[in-house]
């Protein structure tokens, strides 16, 4: 019997060495690590850890890292720290201390960094790759204060089954108030219990002051997104900005928090809130962006007397593709252009087809039929009367459009001067406007009705040449204006509301066109030109209107402001005594590759 227990005993004492030595089984932190290490690294003051993208420190039964009651330690690491059983670094009483995470830092069962213990100052976190936690907390300080934490990667909890997990946790266990830390998050962080908690539930006098989080980010948990566990606390500070994302109602309990608005926010969202009837809100929005304090049940709550809310922000503006505004006196022009040329066959009725572009903005294209109409004799009345009737259609890159059917009718005026003709139109349009959100590729489509009025005039004076070949000068002039009645294009992320407008474009130049003919009733008619183009009109008014009903000016300037217009091509006519063809092909440094065909009838 006393041998049997002899053996036991002896037995105990082996078991108990062999884990000791293994807990025992330290090296100095103080080094590069490129490949798998599997002992403990034990750091002193103003050590540099490195591990490498190929390193690894992995470690079962103790801390992984061991930075506890030092200072000026600094660790780098691109690889990976985990710990099964304990902490991946431990940071009690450390100060200035520097940890640089791009890899992974985990822990199993307890924090991946802890941070307790008084005295456990001015420590830095910075995080671009991956923390996680399984059953505690990711990041855990306790008494630590002037913290700087920067996250622009992940921080998470792992273990779904644990509602008591964090993201960040920041308590206080002392006997006063301390001063907290600085939380930048631009990344993700996750928990399945709070995202960030901080201060001492039900305890007064132990408040964690001076929180300070600036969220660009996300920032989410199953229980809170963020938790202010003291009403006490003050000096806390939630900045949102750019995308900031709150997942999960934020627990004030009373405290005096600020949250800062800023600038940037490009989101429309609604905080849930707890406790807020003691906030503030800073408001540095830009634009038409506003904010609302909201009650429980999203009703407006403009007094915060609601203990529990909503904080909602419209932050997201219109990014609205902007040709079809930009090129709409342009489009105009072209149209009334196109129908006077139309005009020009010699024959009385005739349908036409043209198209033209502007390189990598938008495709023009315009089909319709034309005809004079006269009771009387055109040399001795010296008027005749036209009809029109066309359908426009121009497709943009950025995917809107333009398109329209037009119905008008005039009168061609032969003047008392030689080779001067005038040709005033009065006519109504049936618009359809296609308007396009870039961000989201939302389209929205309007219908309504406008009325226009056109006036050309030209000049010509032309030569016999030999062969009875002609050279020719012809001077154009043009005048156009377009109603457009207002109309609102009703996105989710806003209202785009464009104003009543009278579009009037102006142009005026000349052609100088030499006309070959050909014995089997050819005209070929090669020209150059030069051309000035103008509108009248002042800016598109436009208003981009969020969702509190407020409107920020977003009006447009016109392209076609005082351009020139050189341009060069040919025309190919047929005629027989009943019809007429013409073709014609121009190019110019303004709208490019214009094509122009027709046929037209005599009856």
């Amino acid at each position: 019997m006393k041998i049997k227990n002899f053996i036991l005993i002896k037995f105990i004492f082996i078991f108990i060495f062999l884990i000791n030595s293994n807990e025992a089984k330290t090296e100095d932190c103080d080094t590069t690590v490129s490949s798998s290490l599997t002992s403990q690294l034990e750091c002193t003051d103003d050590d540099t850890l490195n591990v490498t993208i190929n390193g690894s420190v992995i470690k079962t039964g103790a801390d992984t890292i061991h930075a506890k009651s030092h200072s000026n330690v600094t660790i780098d690491n691109k690889g990976t720290i985990s710990a099964s059983t304990n902490q991946a670094i431990n940071m009690q009483h450390a100060v200035n201390t520097t940890v640089t995470n791009s890899g992974t830092i985990e822990a199993t069962l307890r924090n991946a960094i802890l941070m307790d213990g008084n005295n456990a100052d001015n420590n830095t976190i910075n995080n671009s790759g991956t923390l996680k936690a399984g059953k505690k907390q990711v990041i855990l300080a306790t008494n630590s204060e002037n913290t700087t934490i920067i996250n622009s990667g992940t921080i998470e909890t792992t273990n779904s089954s644990n509602p008591n997990t964090g993201g960040i946790n920041y308590y206080n266990t002392s006997g006063a108030a301390i001063n907290g830390a600085t939380i930048t998050n631009s990344g993700t962080i996750f928990a399945y219990g709070t995202g960030i908690r901080f201060g001492t539930l039900g305890i007064a006098s132990k408040a964690v002051n001076n929180m300070t989080i600036t969220n660009s980010g996300t920032i989410e948990g199953g229980t809170a997104s963020i938790a202010v566990h003291n009403a006490n606390a003050t000096g806390t500070n939630i900045i949102t900005k750019d995308e900031g994302t709150y997942v999960g109602k934020i627990i004030l309990n009373d405290s005096a928090t600020t949250f800062t608005l800023d600038c940037s926010i490009s989101k429309d969202q609604d905080i849930e809130l707890n406790d807020k009837t003691n906030i503030s809100i800073t408001n540095n929005l830009c634009g038409n962006d506003t904010y609302q304090i909201l009650d429980a049940n999203k009703n407006l709550d403009s007094d915060n007397s609601e203990t529990n809310g909503y904080l909602r922000i419209f932050g997201e503006e219109l990014e609205l593709a902007s040709d079809n505004k930009k090129y709409r006196t342009e489009i105009f022009s072209n149209t009334i252009e196109h129908i006077f040329k139309s005009l020009g066959n010699i024959q009385e009725k005739s349908a036409f087809y043209s198209t033209s572009k502007r390189n990598d903005i938008y495709t023009n294209s315009i089909k319709g039929v034309s005809g004079y109409f006269s009771s009387n004799d055109y040399d001795e009345e010296k008027t005749r009367t036209f009809l029109i009737y066309l359908e426009q259609n121009a497709n943009f890159n950025s995917k809107e459009k333009n398109e329209s059917e037009k119905l008008a009718f005039g009168y061609d005026i032969k003047t008392n001067i030689n080779n001067l003709s005038i040709k005033p139109l009065f006519g109504i349009s049936s618009n359809t406007i296609t308007d396009i959100e870039t961000e989201t590729e939302e389209i929205k489509r309007n219908n309504f009705f406008g009325q226009f009025f056109a006036l050309h005039s030209s000049y010509k004076l032309s030569s016999k040449i030999q062969n009875n070949n002609d050279l020719s000068l012809t001077i154009i002039g043009e005048y156009g204006a377009h109603r457009l009645p207002k109309y609102v294009s009703n996105f989710t992320d806003g209202d785009l509301s464009v104003d009543e407008a009278i579009d009037q474009v102006l142009g005026f130049g000349f052609d100088v066109e030499y006309s070959i003919k050909n014995k089997n009733g050819f005209i070929l008619k090669p020209y150059v030109g030069s051309a000035f183009n103008k509108t009248l009109s002042g800016k598109i008014k436009m208003n981009d209107i969020n969702g509190a009903g407020l409107k920020e000016d977003i009006s447009q300037d016109h392209t076609m402001d005082g351009t020139i217009t050189n341009k060069i091509g040919f025309t190919l006519n047929k005629n027989t005594e009943d019809i007429g063809l013409s073709f014609n092909f121009e190019y110019s440094n303004q709208v490019n590759n214009i094509l122009n065909f027709s046929i037209s009838k005599k009856f």
